[in-house]
């Protein structure tokens, strides 16, 4: 049995017992802090994103593998996305010696993966939205998931984008700062998990005016920083 806390969606204090009470390994337990999917620099970047809960510990995982820095695109219209993604695509894949169908695109609703799937190939990119039960593994295409699709997968190219059409939590929305701090919590655990998807190249698409928790405060020394404006 194996579990990454920081991955925990929807449980605070994540325990084994709290899966089944039998589920016991007290004094037969190990902590497995080296990373052999990303690269430092990814691993980097995406634990960035994450904020410790009180009381919680988060331990960064050590990475075997170097790479160059992620891209972050920024103040970036929601129809420029797919020409940023499909030239980057493009050049990891080259770059990796890979083919395009090598890419990943995860977004925060279908909606948003559909229409990114359709200008992809408007941009020559051969694309297709997925839900997570129809996912081809095989299929030569660039494949485009949702984050919740995507956890427990990997792809050594991936881009998060379709972030303008989330609902973001904000504390002006809340009178309990507890109920928006967990919301909070959980929005950036799943982008956390979308970017550590990746195992070479990773790119992340922050449209103008975004409001993710992820994104707001995002620590920029660990990125490659693009500005589309």
């Amino acid at each position: 049995f194996a579990a990454d806390d920081k991955q925990s969606l929807y449980s605070r204090n994540y325990t084994w017992a709290s899966a089944h009470p039998r589920l016991q390994f007290l004094g037969r337990t190990a902590l497995l802090s080296r990373n052999y999917r990303s690269t430092r620099e990814i691993d980097r970047a995406a634990f960035s994103v994450l904020v410790a809960d009180e009381g919680e510990e988060l331990a960064p995982s050590h990475s075997i593998h170097e790479g160059p820095l992620p891209v972050l695109v920024r103040d970036l219209a929601a129809e420029a996305q797919a020409e940023w993604i499909a030239r980057f695509v493009r050049q990891m894949a080259h770059h990796l010696h890979l083919k395009t169908s090598a890419a990943a695109v995860l977004v925060p609703n279908a909606a948003a993966g559909e229409t990114i799937a359709v200008e992809l190939r408007a941009h020559g990119i051969e694309a297709r939205f997925f839900l997570g039960r129809d996912l081809e593994l095989k299929a030569d295409v660039v494949r485009v998931l949702t984050l919740h699709a995507a956890k427990g997968l990997e792809f050594p190219i991936v881009a998060v984008a379709g972030l303008e059409s989330g609902r973001w939590a904000v504390p002006e929305d809340f009178d309990d700062l507890g109920l928006f701090a967990e919301r909070a919590r959980n929005e950036r655990r799943v982008l956390y998990v979308g970017l550590t998807r990746a195992m070479r190249g990773l790119m992340l698409l922050v449209p103008h005016g975004c409001q993710h928790p992820g994104v707001v405060d995002l620590d920029l020394t660990n990125w490659h920083v693009e500005t589309a404006r």
